[in-house]
């Protein structure tokens, strides 16, 4: 069975996080439109009345979609979130990941990195937002976590890909050892 054959098997998730981590790492794909977009389904599902996946502000309409959602790896070695399309995307202006951390979860520590950047993700910032295949980039660069929870010896670390093709997109989500991980993601501590 392949993977896509295999995550369909799944359930949809029609919330617009998923879980990587249990509650304490969620994760939505958002697209971004121009303000006075009409927004066209183009799949079964339709969530344009639901303000949970339509968000319109001043500046921007935002979307996000649901998923075959099977991505927790705080009880498996990996796993995947294929996110289903289910607006016309010609219009977009971008589209992003967009990493939730529960901050109200004092029993786990998570920090996020990526080669080729000097810093890890700002820990106090409760989302951290990437560009996802955008026109503004020609892909997706991974993105390493680090989690400590006091159930767990030692630290979790976990790699997040990314996919995209005209079906949709999805993200990869694997366990990795610690020499796999960004130098400056090791040397962070709680």
């Amino acid at each position: 069975m392949n993977v896509a054959t295999e995550i369909r098997s799944i359930r949809i998730s029609p919330t617009k996080f998923h879980r990587i981590f249990g509650k304490a790492l969620k994760v939505a794909l958002e697209t971004t439109f121009p303000v006075g977009t009409e927004l066209v389904t183009i799949s079964k599902w339709d969530g344009r009345n639901n303000p949970e996946f339509v968000y319109r502000g001043s500046n921007s309409l935002r979307v996000y979609h649901p998923a075959y959602a099977n991505g927790d790896l705080s009880e498996k070695e990996s796993g995947v979130i294929q996110f289903i399309p289910w607006v016309d995307g010609t219009e977009a202006l971008y589209h992003r990941l967009s990493l939730r951390y529960n901050l109200q979860d004092r029993s786990t520590w998570i920090r996020m990195a990526r080669f080729g950047e000097d810093s890890i993700f700002d820990p106090d910032q409760s989302f951290v937002n990437l560009d996802f295949f955008s026109i503004r980039s020609d892909g997706f660069i991974p993105i390493y976590v680090k989690i400590s929870t006091k159930t767990l010896s030692g630290f979790t670390y976990l790699m997040i890909e990314g996919q995209a093709s005209d079906e949709g997109a999805s993200i990869l989500i694997k366990k990795v050892v610690e020499s796999d991980v960004p130098d400056i993601l090791v040397m962070a501590r709680p």
